[in-house]
C-alpha cells in the first residue's frame, strides 16, 4: 500500500512548475545528498588503517572492494525501482541501504570482527545505497530544471558527485584518521540524514496531486531499450566508461611501460580535463546539440587509444588528456541523454548503460592485465616496451571504431528530438 500511494505521488510530483524558490530548495537539497552519499570514493583513504587493524592481506582488501563496485554497477533493478515507485521509496531506500552498510561496518569493527564476506557484504550494501541515491538525486534535479538548463544541471550534479568525494575523503584525512569505526558511523549518520531531509521537503513542496489523468500510466520499456537512440547512447557507455576504468587502473602502468618520467603530470592532466570537461559539457549541450557533443566525447576516447598505438606510449600526456576529457564528459552527458529519451524511464536507462561500460572495462582491464603480465621478464615486476599494451590498444578500437562509425551516422541521420521535461 506504502508503495502504490509513493507511485500515486511521484506522478503528481512530475508535473512540473516553474523553477522558482521551490525548485531551488529541491535542487539543493539534493545537491547536498549527492554529496553525503559518496563514502565509497574515501576507500583508499582507509584502507590501509582498515588493514592493519584488522590484520588483513591484499587479496582480502581487494576482495571487499570488489563487493564495492558491484554494488556500484550492478544497479538496473534499483534504476526500475525508482521509476517505478518515485522518490520518495527511493529515499527511503537509501538510507536503509546506506544506514544498514555503514552502521553494519561500524558494529563489526567496534565488535572486533573481522570477517571478509561480512564487511564486503555491507559494502555492497552501501554501495547499492550510494547508487540509487545518485540515480534519484539526479533524475530530482533534472526533475525541477527547465529544459532549457537540463546540461547546466547535469554539470552541477556531476560537480556535486566529485565534491561528495573529497568531502568524504578529506574528513577522514585531516579529523578522523586512523579512526575507521567513526568514519563508518557519522558518515552512515550523514547518510540517513540526508534522505530524511530530501524525503521531507519532496513532500512538503511537491506541487498538489491531479494534474493530467493517465500520468500515471506506466510508460512501455522494452521498446526504448532497443531503439535505435538507446543502442547510441548505451554502446558509448561500453567504448567511453569502459576505456576510462582501463585508464584509471593502468595509468602508471602506461608511463612506465613508455619510460616517461612525467607520471605525475600525466595524473594531474587527466584529473584536470576530467574535471573541467565535466562541467563545461553540460552548458555546450544546453546551446546545442547533446547527441553531437555525446559523438565527439566517444571520439575522444578513441582518438586516446589511437594516439597511444602510434606513439607507443610516448605521448601518454596528449592521450591523457583526450581521454581524462571523455571520462569528465560522458559522466555528465548520460543524466542529458538518458532524460531526453524518458524521463520517467531515466533512472533503468542510467543503470542500465552503466552495466555496459562495466562490462566493457572488465574484459579491456583482463586484456591489459595478461598481455602485460605476459611480456614481462621473469626477474622483473614491471612491463617496459611499447609491445606491453599494444595488444590491449588493438582491442579497444577494433571494438570502439565501428561504434563509432555507427554513432556518426546516428549523429547524421537523426531527427530533431524534444526534451523531455
Amino acid at each position: 500500500r506504502f508503495l502504490e500511494l509513493a507511485g500515486r505521488f511521484s506522478m503528481a510530483a512530475n508535473e512540473s512548475e516553474p523553477f522558482g524558490l521551490k525548485s531551488i530548495v529541491l535542487t539543493g537539497s539534493n545537491l547536498l545528498l549527492l554529496v553525503l552519499i559518496c563514502f565509497v570514493y574515501s576507500f583508499s583513504a582507509f584502507k590501509l588503517d582498515l588493514k592493519q587493524t584488522l590484520r588483513w592481506t591484499e587479496s582480502d582488501v581487494g576482495m571487499v572492494f570488489l563487493c564495492a563496485s558491484i554494488g556500484q554497477n550492478v544497479a538496473v533493478h534499483l534504476g526500475v525501482a525508482c521509476d517505478r515507485y518515485g522518490a520518495l521509496v527511493s529515499y527511503a531506500l537509501t538510507g536503509v541501504l546506506k544506514g544498514v552498510g555503514l552502521l553494519g561496518m561500524w558494529w563489526c569493527y567496534s565488535s572486533q570482527v573481522t570477517s571478509v564476506p561480512l564487511y564486503g557484504f555491507f559494502l555492497f550494501l552501501d554501495a547499492q545505497g550510494m547508487s540509487i541515491g545518485i540515480i534519484v538525486a539526479m533524475k530530482e534535479v533534472q526533475r525541477v530544471a527547465p529544459s532549457s538548463l537540463s546540461g547546466l544541471m547535469a554539470a552541477v550534479s556531476k560537480f556535486a558527485l566529485g565534491a561528495g568525494g573529497v568531502y568524504s575523503t578529506s574528513m577522514y584525512d585531516s579529523v578522523l584518521s586512523p579512526d575507521v569505526g567513526q568514519h563508518f558511523l557519522i558518515n552512515g549518520v550523514a547518510s540517513i540524514g540526508g534522505c530524511v531531509l530530501c524525503g521531507a521537503l519532496a513532500v512538503a513542496l511537491a506541487p498538489a496531486a491531479g494534474g493530467k489523468k493517465g500520468g500515471g500510466e506506466a510508460e512501455p520499456l522494452m521498446p526504448l531499450i532497443l531503439s535505435r537512440d538507446y543502442a547510441a547512447v548505451f554502446l558509448g557507455m561500453v567504448v567511453t566508461w569502459g576505456c576510462s576504468m582501463v585508464w584509471n587502473s593502468n595509468m602508471a602502468s602506461f608511463s612506465n611501460a613508455a619510460q616517461l618520467s612525467n607520471g605525475k603530470e600525466i595524473r594531474f592532466t587527466y584529473n584536470t580535463a576530467k574535471t573541467v570537461l565535466s562541467l563545461v559539457v553540460g552548458p555546450l549541450c544546453d546551446l546545442g546539440s547533446p547527441r553531437l557533443w555525446y559523438f565527439v566525447t566517444v571520439a575522444c576516447t578513441v582518438a586516446s587509444c589511437m594516439v597511444m598505438l602510434a606513439s607507443g606510449g610516448s605521448q601518454c600526456l596528449v592521450a591523457a588528456g583526450l581521454a581524462g576529457s571523455a571520462f569528465g564528459s560522458i559522466a555528465t552527458l548520460m543524466p542529458i541523454m538518458t532524460r531526453e529519451l524518458s524521463f520517467r524511464s531515466m533512472g533503468t536507462l542510467y543503470a542500465l548503460a552503466k552495466i555496459g561500460g562495466m562490462a566493457s572495462s572488465s574484459a579491456w582491464n583482463w586484456v591489459a592485465a595478461s598481455t602485460s603480465d605476459a611480456m614481462t621478464p621473469k626477474g622483473q615486476s614491471v612491463c617496459i616496451g611499447e609491445e606491453c599494451y599494444r595488444t590491449t590498444w588493438l582491442v579497444i578500437l577494433g571494438t570502439s571504431g565501428p561504434i563509432l562509425i555507427f554513432l556518426l551516422h546516428w549523429v547524421a541521420t537523426a531527427a530533431p528530438k524534444t526534451k523531455t521535461s
